[in-house]
C-alpha cells in the first residue's frame, strides 16, 4: 500500500493533464481508494487517496512515510501554503504524543507574536476548515467557496459515506459537530484537560469550508500573552475511529467580565438518558488512544452533540457561578 496525500515536499503540479495521465489516475483511484479489511464492513482509511483538483490544475503529492516527516508540523519556520500535517487524525497514540499533536511537533511551532484567533465575547467568529492550508484563503486562489477546496462533486463509498473529501459522514445532516475549547494559560505547557474548557459547539460540521462559532458573552479577557485554544472533532463513523485536536493562540475581545471558568469534567454518554449528561464546564473528548482517554465503553462514537451532552452554540454554563439546575436538551 502507498499513500497519495498533499504534502509540503515531494510534490509536483500537472497544469495540463493528458488523456493517458487521466486514465492512469483513474486506475490508481479505482485500485487503491479503499482499505480492505478481512472482517466486517470495509473501512475508508484516512489519507489513502486524496486528490484535490481546481480548474485545469491537478496537484498530486507523494507522502513518504519517514520518522522525520512525522515529527514536525510542516511549517519549519516557513510560511508553507501546501500543508496538511496539522489536520492529520489522532489514533492509538500515547497522551504525550496526541496532546496538541506533539508527535509531529505542532505544539512546538506557535504562531508569530501577536497573531491570535480573536473571540468576540457575545458574538461569533469564522474559521476555514479544510484538508490542506492550500485550500483556504491562505492559498494561491482567493476565491474558494463551498466544500473543502471549492465547488466539487462529492464522491461516496459503496456503503454511502462521503469519501472525497473524507468527511466521515453520509451527508451534512449526519455530520456530528466540532468544538473550540479555551484555557486561560498563555503557555501551552501549562494546559491540562481540566483547564481546557469547551466553550462553543457547532452541529452538522465539518462540512462547509467557512464555519461560524458562537462565543459566551461572559467569557473573560485573556491574560497577557493570550489564551490557548483548541479545535476538536470526533467523526461519527464512516472510517477509522479517531479524533482531531488542533491548537491555536487566542484572545477574547470586547469583554469586561470577571467570571472564572469552572474546572472541566469529562463528558459522559447520555444520548438516551439526559439526566446522565454532565452539566457545566466539560473537557474535550479524548478517545481511542493508548492512554489519556476520558471516555470509555460507549455504544457509539462519542461525538460533540447530544450524544455526549453538548448543546449547540455558546456554552454559557461553564463558569464557577453558573446555574446548573436547568436540564440539558
Amino acid at each position: 500500500m502507498f499513500t497519495l496525500t498533499l504534502h509540503n515536499k515531494y510534490s509536483w503540479e500537472i497544469t495540463q493533464v493528458s488523456d493517458v495521465s487521466l486514465k492512469l489516475i483513474r486506475e490508481i483511484i479505482q485500485r487503491y481508494r479503499f482499505l480492505k479489511v478481512p472482517k466486517g464492513q470495509p473501512v475508508a482509511e484516512d489519507n489513502v487517496i486524496r486528490l484535490i483538483s481546481h480548474g485545469f490544475s491537478l496537484r498530486i503529492s507523494l507522502s513518504l512515510t519517514r520518522k522525520s516527516d512525522r515529527k514536525r508540523c510542516g511549517r519549519g519556520g516557513v510560511d508553507n501554503i501546501n500543508n496538511n500535517l496539522p489536520v492529520n487524525p489522532l489514533v492509538d497514540l500515547t497522551q504525550k504524543d496526541w496532546w496538541f499533536q506533539h508527535y509531529q511537533g505542532c505544539d512546538k511551532e506557535p504562531p508569530a507574536d501577536g497573531d491570535y484567533l480573536e473571540l468576540p465575547a457575545g458574538g461569533s467568529f469564522n474559521v476555514e476548515i479544510a484538508t490542506n492550508r492550500a485550500f483556504t484563503t491562505f492559498g494561491h486562489d482567493k476565491n474558494f467557496n463551498g466544500y473543502f477546496g471549492g465547488p466539487q462533486q462529492l464522491e461516496y463509498t459503496p456503503w454511502g459515506c462521503v469519501s472525497y473529501p473524507n468527511l466521515h459522514t453520509p451527508n451534512q445532516t449526519a455530520a456530528p459537530g466540532t468544538v473550540f475549547a479555551i484555557s486561560y494559560q498563555n503557555s501551552i505547557d501549562k494546559v491540562t484537560p481540566e483547564n481546557l474548557v469547551v466553550f462553543t459547539v457547532r452541529y452538522k460540521t465539518p462540512w462547509q469550508r467557512v464555519t461560524s462559532y458562537d462565543v459566551p458573552k461572559d467569557l473573560p479577557p485573556c491574560p497577557p500573552g493570550g489564551c490557548t485554544c483548541a479545535w476538536g472533532w470526533v467523526p461519527m463513523g464512516c472510517g477509522q475511529p479517531n479524533m482531531y485536536m488542533q491548537g491555536h493562540k487566542c484572545i477574547v475581545t470586547g469583554s469586561t467580565s470577571t467570571k472564572k471558568l469552572a474546572v472541566a469534567k469529562p463528558p459522559v454518554y447520555c444520548e438516551h438518558d439526559r439526566s446522565k449528561c454532565v452539566k457545566g464546564a466539560k473537557q474535550m473528548v479524548y478517545y481511542y488512544q493508548k492512554d489519556g482517554n476520558n471516555v470509555f465503553n460507549v455504544p457509539v462514537m462519542p461525538t460533540y452533540n447530544e450524544v455526549m451532552g453538548f448543546p449547540e452554540g455558546a456554552q454559557n454554563d461553564i463558569f464557577e457561578d453558573s446555574d446548573l439546575t436547568s436540564n440539558i436538551g
